[in-house]
């Protein structure tokens, strides 16, 4: 038995490692996610003063929850691919990504193996929307085709179980976000439905349905 000094074990370990960092998401295009929640005038300044953005870190409860959204977030994503492939739409990579296919229904990928990994090109991508000329862009986390060439946008979000249990109505800035997606699809010349969707999931285990 080897004796260890406190200041060697895992959460001191963890305090002293670097912290995630927030990233800005640069470019000639602006992010729908940072019209909406990231401060026009600070990227207005530094794209004229042709500065780097300023990026900061997430501290680890912040960065935590993001994980667990990210997780979630990628099991709805992975039962709609399971059960629905002739509905979903994106791009297709294999799991190096050396191969990339569509965008397309899961359906409609051809299944033929990478020569890198040996996988075939399975793992679902958030199709990308660019206007040209308003110069914003933005991913939709699910591109459902309900009806043929008929395409909607679904958001996921996940939230604690008290916001959850109270949840009467979608919150304002969640649909400013999938209604931005609505407009890129028109604008790109898309079909689209009359009804777009925000899907709540529960964070928290409840015998109910943890989808809203």
């Amino acid at each position: 038995v080897i004796a260890i000094p406190d200041e060697e074990i895992t959460v001191p370990l963890l305090k002293k490692s670097p912290l995630v960092p927030d990233k800005f998401r640069g470019g000639k295009y602006l992010h729908v996610s940072d019209i909406l929640h990231k401060c026009l005038r600070k990227i207005a300044l530094t794209e004229r003063e042709q500065m780097p953005m300023p990026t900061g870190a997430l501290m680890d409860g912040q960065a935590i929850t993001f994980a667990q959204g990210t997780a979630l977030h990628d099991h709805v994503k992975g039962r709609l691919v399971k059960g629905h492939p002739d509905k979903v739409y994106g791009t297709w990579s294999c799991v190096c990504k050396n191969v990339h296919v569509g965008p397309c229904l899961r359906i409609d990928v051809p299944y033929t193996p990478c020569p890198n990994c040996n996988t075939h090109a399975t793992e679902y991508n958030e199709l990308e929307l660019k206007d040209d000329e308003l110069l914003v862009t933005g991913s939709p986390d699910v591109t459902l085709v309900l009806r043929k060439g008929v395409f909607t946008a679904m958001e996921i979000k996940s939230i604690n179980g008290k916001d959850f249990a109270t949840l009467e109505r979608p919150i304002p800035d969640h649909i400013m976000q999938v209604t931005f997606y609505w407009l890129l699809f028109k604008r790109l010349g898309y079909t689209v439905t009359n009804k777009i969707s925000i899907l709540y999931v529960n964070k928290e285990y409840s015998f109910k349905s943890p989808y809203q």
